[in-house]
């Protein structure tokens, strides 16, 4: 059986992290986040032209230095570019962050408990 989340564990009273298939896969998750304004962020990136690139072909890892008001920006921008994502962590203006720290886990820093709750009850939701 396919689920969206393996698990989500809550790592302390502000935090939790989920653990899903693939987290580069399913990047359309920070679209929830899209009324969050970003204040800081760290996308490591890499050209993968697919098909159309010789075998020999390595670009090198860089960081994106484009300027993205929210996620729902940088997944617009995404979509156009043939980009394989290496590292992602944004920080918000409300002091949430939300860092990738492997390909399976996402980590997710709240303000509150409360907010952190309130955070948990929407990932589930997500997850049907």
């Amino acid at each position: 059986m396919n689920k969206l989340f393996r698990s989500i564990d809550i790592l302390d009273d502000k935090s939790l992290t989920i653990l899903m298939d693939n987290t580069r896969s399913n990047l359309w998750i920070l679209r929830h986040f899209k009324d969050l304004t970003i204040s800081n962020k760290n996308i490591c990136y890499q050209v993968n032209n697919g098909h159309r690139q010789r075998k020999n072909t390595k670009y090198p890892y860089r960081w994106m230095r484009k300027k993205f008001s929210n996620t729902a920006e940088f997944l617009d921008y995404l979509d156009t570019k043939a980009y394989d994502i290496h590292y992602i962590e944004f920080e918000f203006t409300n002091g949430w962050h939300i860092k990738e720290t492997s390909n399976a886990f996402i980590d997710f820093h709240t303000n509150s408990v409360h907010e952190r709750n309130e955070l948990q009850k929407k990932l589930i939701e997500i997850s049907g």
